[in-house]
């Protein structure tokens, strides 16, 4: 699965290339502005994944598999968009040791911590509650972040 979604995303890449020759930003910037494209991708697939596990009691059935299906999706762009980002970002003699860095923290600090808020939410609102209010809330941070994005680029 890892595999067919750094393919997509590269086919994503060629083909924004593509369309984006027309405008003015070239180089660097347009490169730095497909990861961010990327970013917020992740973000509202993020969004429908989320919101699927809070709809489950519903239709429990096509909805698990839908949510599943999209965590494959998720991983896979998520790791091949960060991994660009950082050697975008990092200079050359550091791209190793930042995507270390950037690893420990995704696996490491981010899942600690949201396995601590997310329990918590959950004993407080119930799991289904937990989810919608957990995608719904992916949603305006995507659309934030683009918004941020936008104005920065």
């Amino acid at each position: 699965m890892y595999w067919f979604a750094g393919t997509i995303h590269q086919t994503i890449i060629k083909r924004m290339r593509t369309t984006m020759t027309m405008t003015t930003r070239r180089g660097k910037e347009e490169e730095e502005s497909n990861t961010v494209l990327f970013f917020v991708l992740i973000l509202v697939i993020m969004a429908i994944r989320i919101l699927s596990y809070g709809l489950m009691p519903l239709h429990p059935l096509w909805l698990g598999a839908l949510a599943e299906g999209l965590r494959g999706v998720v991983v896979g762009l998520y790791r091949s968009t960060s991994t660009v980002h950082i050697h975008q970002m990092a200079p050359p003699e550091l791209c190793a040791s930042v995507s270390l860095l950037a690893g420990a923290v995704y696996q490491g600090l981010g899942r600690s911590i949201g396995s601590l808020v997310g329990g918590y939410l959950q004993n407080t609102l119930g799991t289904s509650q937990t989810f919608l209010w957990l995608g719904s809330f992916d949603i305006i941070f995507a659309a934030v972040f683009m918004m941020m994005m936008m104005t920065a680029v």
